[in-house]
């Protein structure tokens, strides 16, 4: 059993890697290129990465400023500019699994 369970620890690492660096790579620098810049505090304040419970791995990105909601869905007086939402149809499976077998860019 103890076999099984090294090999699963290092898919689950490997797939943790490749997401991260699709992350890192592809979705994060969409998300700088996208998004709007006045002060450059929003620009500054996105993040990408990945988090790990058990056998689930979650990617994500996002924007820590407050008001970051309001200009990725816009309000009743200021038209939405997406920079999240787009930026993570970057994200690409295929390059992942291309990454966890070492093809990765």
């Amino acid at each position: 059993m103890a076999l099984f369970s090294d090999c699963f620890d290092q898919v689950m690492d490997s797939l943790e890697e490749a997401m991260e660096a699709e992350l890192q790579e592809e979705v994060l620098p969409e998300a700088q290129a996208l998004v709007p810049v006045r002060t450059g505090k929003l620009k500054a304040s996105i993040a990408a990465g990945t988090e790990r419970d058990g056998i689930v791995i979650t990617g994500y990105v996002e924007a820590g400023v407050k008001y970051a909601p309001y200009v990725e869905f816009g309000t009743k007086d200021r038209a939405a500019k997406p920079f999240l939402r787009p930026a993570v149809e970057k994200f690409d499976l295929a390059r992942v699994a291309d990454r966890m077998k070492g093809g990765g860019e």
